[in-house]
């Protein structure tokens, strides 16, 4: 069996397969999962120069994953194919995988053809970081293809061209983001995952990253009186603590989300209802996640149909009984 150079911007568990350049066909292909991100913390702290909201955000990666298969074929006319599992997404620059191909493109000077498919598992508008995991997939991806010739500096400054989350997106270890998502520290993460199931629950509404900025300023004036500092978040993932984490946790966009959806907080009602012993939405929303003490034996069945039940079947549901 053919071993596989693994380069260190891309883990074992994130590749599915990896086939090198052919020298008959000048066609090389490599599929990668892309993991989604949930925020523990996350309190915006101003607006930069630039007209953008500053951030602290408490990052930590999930299981749920999209899919995502690139080919490269060499000699071609530069053209970047785009299909998804899922209609409806935009196949141009808007889209993260797009753009991301087409600035690492860009970056190395080729004019080979690339072929991307996305599998998507991760809901759309969830606030679970999905097209921005997509985008860094697709950059680790053609940079595995060539052979790494972008160093982490560049990698670092394509990410940031695509969107705020995806330097979190590429590296994929608990951290502390801060500013336009180019900060990120590193947090020491003892916390025993393993004890806990992830109940994660998206109703059949959304609110775009815009809209969640936007109405934020509107109903707090740029701040929350009431966020409290991410040093409690920091401190309980250092000390295993989830109780301290449950006090700890806050999402500034959640104001927005509660004053739009009402369904939001019925949904974090419910699961703390089930025992959940933190349960709050994910980045710009709308998808609320709660974790569960596996000792506590909470019958996840019993869970997810009951919200079928309560909020109705146009609800995305998931139960995750493994962290990565």
């Amino acid at each position: 069996m053919k071993t596989v150079k693994l380069f260190p911007n891309i883990r074992s568990c994130d590749l599915i397969s990896y086939a090198p350049f052919d020298n008959e066909t000048g066609s090389s292909s490599i599929v990668l999962r892309a993991p989604a991100k949930i925020n523990l913390y996350l309190d915006i702290t101003g607006v930069d120069r630039r007209g953008y909201h500053s951030l602290n955000m408490v990052n930590k990666v999930i299981s749920l994953a999209d899919e995502v298969s690139i080919s490269v074929r060499k000699g071609g006319s530069g053209v970047i194919d785009f299909e998804c599992n899922v209609p409806g997404l935009p196949t141009d620059s808007r889209n993260t995988c797009v753009k991301a191909a087409a600035l690492f493109r860009g970056c190395v000077e080729t004019n080979d053809d690339i072929s991307i498919s996305l599998h998507k598992e991760i809901p759309h508008e969830a606030g679970l970081a999905g097209g921005s995991a997509d985008g860094a997939a697709v950059l680790l991806g053609l940079n595995h293809i060539y052979g790494e010739p972008c160093d982490e500096n560049t990698l670092q400054l394509l990410s940031l061209s695509i969107g705020t989350d995806v330097p979190f997106c590429r590296t994929k270890r608990t951290a502390l983001c801060t500013g336009d998502g180019r900060n990120i520290r590193y947090i020491r993460d003892n916390m025993d995952w393993s004890r806990y199931a992830l109940v994660l629950i998206k109703p059949n509404v959304g609110i775009s990253t815009g809209d969640a900025y936007s109405q934020y300023d509107v109903l707090t004036g740029g701040s929350d009186p009431a966020a409290p500092g991410h040093q409690t978040a920091v401190e309980a993932l250092s000390l295993g603590d989830m109780e301290m984490l449950s006090h700890g946790a806050y999402n500034a966009l959640m104001i927005p989300a509660l004053a739009k959806h009402k369904i939001v907080g019925n949904i974090i009602d419910y699961l703390r209802a089930r025992g959940a012993v933190l349960a709050m939405m994910s980045g710009s929303g709308t998808c609320v996640y709660g974790y569960f003490d596996r000792t506590m034996s909470p019958d996840f069945n019993d869970i997810l149909n009951g919200a079928y039940a309560e909020f109705g079947d146009q609800i995305f549901t998931y139960a995750e009984m493994e962290e990565i």
